[in-house]
């Protein structure tokens, strides 16, 4: 009877958190759409400011794969980031309700199981380091691509416009 009652908690607890939770995952949804939007703006605006032909080294070496990958890559990174961020202030405060009511319902072993987690986030920052490292290696692959792929679709106009093909 007992474990009615408390399943009958945990589902109207639930139905609260979905109710409570969903509105503001819309929000941050929605800022984050608004971030990657206005960073796209700037981009492109960034973009339509520099010189085709640039004698500054550092704005030179901005290739078009660079530009291409900054636009879809890193910028949707933003909205990915933005819904989770929400839990960064609300996470340490349901963690500590959630030790408290796992200590006083299971007793002091939740506590163990509790510190175990704890003990767990290094290892999370050491991943993260580790999935970035690897992230901006993959990213370097990826603009030396769509930089070869925009040379050779270039190259095919120019072809095409001067009448190359058959000759």
């Amino acid at each position: 009877n007992n474990g009615y009652i408390w399943s009958g908690v945990m589902v109207f607890c639930g139905l609260i958190a979905f109710l409570t939770k969903q509105r503001l995952y819309f929000e941050m949804h929605r800022k984050g759409l608004q971030l990657r939007v206005g960073i796209i703006a700037k981009l492109y605006e960034k973009t339509l400011i520099l010189s085709s032909i640039t004698t500054n080294a550092a704005a030179s070496s901005l290739s078009s794969g660079q530009l291409t990958n900054l636009a879809s890559n890193d910028v949707e990174r933003f909205l990915m980031a933005a819904v989770p961020s929400l839990f960064i202030t609300i996470g340490p405060f349901e963690a500590i309700a959630i030790l408290l009511i796992g200590i006083q319902v299971i007793g002091p072993v939740f506590a163990i199981g509790h510190a175990l987690f704890l003990f767990l986030i290094p290892v999370q920052f050491y991943l993260g380091r580790q999935f970035r490292i690897n992230r901006s290696k993959v990213a370097a692959y990826t603009d030396a691509r769509v930089t070869l792929v925009g040379q050779a679709v270039s190259g095919a106009r120019i072809m095409k416009m001067n009448g190359w093909e058959y000759e």
